[in-house]
């Protein structure tokens, strides 16, 4: 899928009101199939960022139950003989959606009726780390954006920060903040609190927007963080050694070596869309031109 094509047709003249509209959302067509893959895409990046302490039961979120109910409507529609004990041909609960994500590209899901000239294929979690993919991360933004059409992702990510530059009397300031999150993927609770007062004048908004804390998924059991030798961002603990989170990452399979950090600082790194769309590959961009044969050094974490 390239960031060119778009997923998001133009509305369809209006149909007569269905009753179950009422309950469940709009009828299984190849318009509502594309509104089910971004609810679950939305869904999956929501549920990756979900605090460990915290519980996720019934009554789940709006969004993952609005994704299993237009689900059931569908597979209901397209397979209305289906009998309980059979292979499943479309998943019935969040659970099951889940394992859906990892186990199966979303071009098998036979009970969505996808445009045929549309080229979306892939798993929505990646089946080594449980992290939403690249292709997840789009779906979702495209998703969530209120008029994604003919825009790149970039286009989508530099539009959120550069409004939040606008809103706050700093037309044009974004550039230079992008600049930061791509030498500075990774922070210390300390290094945050300098960079909101740095004088940079970043907007508090754009902070916390950009830079999040550390989900614990990213530590090991030492309660250790470790930085891809490659492009510089967090990896995630294996059973053996760790693996980098950005798929096209030279030092993806790479299991060994790389920066370690510890918990006990506060660690903080960009948000995993504005990582994986603006700041991988420019980070990849540069490794590439100074060793292209070989992972570079480890990065630099700026704990000044």
């Amino acid at each position: 899928m390239t960031d060119e094509e778009n997923f998001w047709e133009e509305e369809t003249e209006p149909q007569p009101a269905n009753p179950l509209e009422q309950l469940t959302g709009p009828a299984f067509n190849q318009d509502e199939s594309l509104r089910i893959l971004g609810l679950v895409a939305v869904t999956v990046v929501r549920l990756a960022e979900w605090p460990s302490a915290k519980e996720f039961t019934a009554p789940y979120d709006s969004v993952a139950q609005m994704a299993v109910d237009r689900i059931s409507l569908a597979g209901l529609q397209r397979f209305p003989g289906d009998q309980p004990g059979r292979e499943q041909r479309y998943p019935r609960s969040l659970p099951d959606l889940l394992a859906w994500c990892r186990d199966r590209e979303v071009q098998t899901w036979n009970f969505l009726d996808l445009p045929a000239g549309l080229s979306i294929r892939g798993r929505l979690l990646d089946r080594d780390t449980a992290a939403p993919t690249r292709l997840c991360q789009e779906l979702a933004l495209r998703s969530e954006d209120p008029d994604p059409a003919g825009k790149s992702v970039q286009d989508l990510l530099l539009a959120r920060i550069r409004e939040i530059y606008e809103q706050a009397g700093n037309p044009g300031g974004h550039v230079a903040f992008i600049g930061k999150l791509v030498e500075s993927p990774v922070l210390s609770s300390a290094d945050i609190a300098r960079l909101k007062i740095s004088r940079m004048r970043i907007p508090a908004d754009a902070v916390a927007t950009c830079y999040v804390a550390v989900h614990d998924r990213y530590f090991d059991r030492q309660e250790r963080a470790n930085i891809c030798w490659y492009c510089g961002l967090l990896r995630i603990p294996m059973e053996k050694g760790w693996r980098c989170e950005i798929h096209n990452c030279p030092d993806h399979r790479w299991r060994r070596g790389g920066k370690e950090l510890d918990r006990a600082d506060g660690l903080y790194h960009v948000a995993r869309p504005l990582r994986e769309f603006l700041v991988a590959p420019r980070r990849i961009k540069s490794s590439n031109q100074r060793s292209p044969m070989a992972p570079d050094s480890p990065r630099d974490v700026e704990w000044r």
